[in-house]
C-alpha cells in the first residue's frame, strides 16, 4: 500500500502537481516515520529550502552513512543558503556560561549590519521569556549555536537547537571554548572564536554577509 502512493507521488511529480505529490507524501511519512524513500521524496517535491532541509534531516537521521543525502543537505547548507537565511534574522543560541561573548558577538553583528536576537537584550519586562524565545525561534532564519562544554550539556539549548533543525533551519556553530560536540549533528563548520575574536568575527561575516553587502559595511 505504501508502496504504490509512493509510486503515486512519483507519478504526480513527473505531471507537475507538486502540490499533491507534496501533500501525498506528507501523509505517508505521519503514517510510517521510519520510511527513508517517503522523506526523500519529501525532500523532492518540498518547494522550499527549510522544507527540504527538514525531510532531509529526517532521512539522514534514518541512513546517517547515506552520502547522497549528506551531499544534498551540505548544498542546502551552502554559503549563499546561509547569507540568505541571515537575512532573515540571527537568532544567538548559548548557554549563561558563556553569556558575556554571546552580548560581544550579538553587538558586533548588529554594528555590521546584521540583526541578531538575543534573549539578555530583546525581551520586554510585558513579556515570558518563552514566549519570546518561541517567537523568535519561528521568524529568525539561522541560528549561531555558540559551543562550549556547558553549552554542550545544556538542556535548554539544546531543545533549541533541535527544533531549529527539526525545521529545516540553518545552523551555524561558533566555537567560543574547546568542547567535544560530534553528537550535535552540525553540518555547518565551526567558526573558530578561541584564539582570536577578531579573526573569528571576520571569518563569520565572510560566511553571513554577501560580497555586496560586505563591502558596504566595509
Amino acid at each position: 500500500m505504501v508502496e504504490q502512493s509512493l509510486q503515486e507521488v512519483a507519478r504526480l511529480a513527473r505531471k507537475g502537481n507538486i502540490a499533491h505529490a507534496y501533500e501525498l507524501a506528507q501523509q505517508i511519512t505521519v503514517q510510517q516515520p521510519d520510511n527513508f524513500h517517503a522523506w526523500m521524496w519529501l525532500a523532492y517535491v518540498a518547494q522550499m529550502d527549510t522544507e527540504k532541509r527538514a525531510a532531509l534531516r529526517r532521512a539522514h537521521l534514518l541512513r546517517p552513512h547515506d552520502t547522497a543525502v549528506r551531499e544534498a543537505l551540505r548544498r542546502l547548507i551552502a554559503p549563499r543558503h546561509i547569507q540568505r537565511a541571515a537575512r532573515s534574522g540571527v537568532f544567538m543560541g548559548y548557554a549563561r556560561a558563556d553569556e558575556l561573548f554571546a552580548v560581544d558577538l550579538t553587538d558586533s553583528l548588529r554594528s555590521n549590519g546584521i540583526y541578531a536576537w538575543m534573549d539578555m537584550t530583546e525581551i520586554s519586562v510585558d513579556t515570558t521569556w518563552h514566549s519570546s524565545v518561541a517567537r523568535a525561534l519561528t521568524q529568525s532564519g539561522l541560528m549561531l549555536l555558540v559551543l562550549s562544554p556547558e553549552a554542550v550539556e545544556s538542556g535548554e539549548l539544546q531543545t533549541e537547537r533541535r527544533w531549529f533543525m527539526e525545521a529545516g533551519k540553518i545552523i551555524v556553530p561558533v566555537l567560543h571554548k574547546t568542547c567535544d560536540y560530534a553528537s550535535l549533528g552540525l553540518l555547518c563548520p565551526a567558526v573558530d572564536f578561541r584564539q582570536d575574536y577578531a579573526t573569528g568575527l571576520k571569518q563569520l561575516l565572510e560566511l553571513l554577509k554577501s560580497p555586496q553587502r560586505a563591502g558596504q559595511s566595509a
